[in-house]
């Protein structure tokens, strides 16, 4: 065992905290995928392999994203902390989102209390780590808000207000990370078998997709209303249980196959929060420059290698030094 956590287990570069190399990779593949998943949304009905893509993402990104959020928050620091690290860079950006929308439509809105695109989750992870003390000696806390999370959308009032709808539905992921121990993870990736249920359910996601062309993904944004996924409210119930349990099995899948060792996305993984808050201002141009999927063989490599480009670019070091210098992080 102690081979096994020395192997995990290593200095930074700057000596100043242990790094888990298995979560900085996991976490470079999850943003990758959220950068990914975003451009791949402005195209999903252009082409139905597309929106087979978005939908084997959307099944599982967010949720594995909460559990890596839950799983690091065991050391809660202080609320000072916290507001600094997600408070204010969402009050940041948010105003900074609003202005660029005034400076297309016209229209200035300075609404901060309902988040724009992203920045949702800067606001929820707050407000988790904002209540673990309620929920850190609760007894059957997980099995509480799984229910709460199943019966939530039935509710319409809220909506996008504080991020409420998304922070009540995906807690039970972040309570999962937060209970969640590395001898656990260790467990886990030890039974290597464990990786057939989560591809049984991307494959089935695949043919799903093709076979219905669904229209209406909502489900798969964790913060619609059952009333407008295009389900009646059992059919939902059943659907969100089943999108839970979809989501923590192709999770595992991502968790068994991403390699424990430095790698060369490991350092861009330690740098995934910069990643996540600033590609969404990309976005815009980037469907300004390429409107169209499958216009030619060019355009469609153009978009491949743009995203990446964007990933690349964002998860330099300098990127994070001056992030970090405007927050005094």
């Amino acid at each position: 065992m102690k081979t096994v956590q020395k192997h995990l287990l290593s200095r930074s570069l700057d000596g100043s905290e242990q790094r888990d190399y298995l979560f900085d990779n996991l976490k470079f593949i999850l943003v990758a995928l959220v950068v990914i998943g975003h451009i791949v949304e402005q195209y999903i009905n252009q082409a139905i392999y597309l929106k087979a893509v978005f939908v084997c993402i959307y099944t599982f990104h967010v949720p594995l994203f909460v559990f890596i959020s839950g799983y690091f928050s065991k050391s809660n620091k202080k609320f000072s902390y916290n507001v600094k690290l997600l408070l204010i860079p969402y009050l940041v950006f948010t105003l900074l989102w609003r202005a660029l929308g005034w400076a297309r439509s016209g229209t200035l809105s300075l609404d901060i209390l309902s988040p724009p695109f992203h920045l949702w989750y800067l606001l929820s992870l707050f407000s988790w780590r904002v209540v673990i003390p309620i929920i850190k000696n609760m007894k059957f806390s997980l099995i509480f808000f799984f229910f709460l999370s199943l019966i939530f959308g039935i509710f319409l009032i809220l909506g996008q207000l504080l991020s409420l709808s998304r922070t009540v539905t995906l807690f039970p992921f972040f309570i999962l990370g937060y209970k969640c121990s590395r001898s656990n993870i260790n467990v886990l990736r030890n039974h290597k078998l464990l990786i057939i249920p989560g591809l049984i359910m991307l494959f089935i996601s695949i043919i799903l997709t093709y076979e219905f062309r669904p229209e209406n993904l909502t489900m798969l944004f964790w913060n619609t209303p059952y009333k407008y996924t295009g389900f009646f409210t059992k059919g939902a119930l059943i659907a969100r249980a089943i999108l839970f349990i979809t989501a923590i099995l192709i999770s595992i899948v991502f968790i068994l196959i991403t390699p424990s060792r430095r790698t060369l996305i490991t350092n861009a993984g330690s740098r995934s929060l910069q990643i996540y808050i600033l590609h969404a201002f990309f976005l815009e141009i980037f469907v300004r420059y390429f409107p169209v999927w499958n216009e030619s063989i060019m355009t469609n490599f153009s978009i491949v290698l743009t995203s990446f480009l964007i990933i690349f670019i964002l998860s330099r070091p300098f990127v994070k030094t001056i992030y970090d210098k405007i927050f005094q992080l």
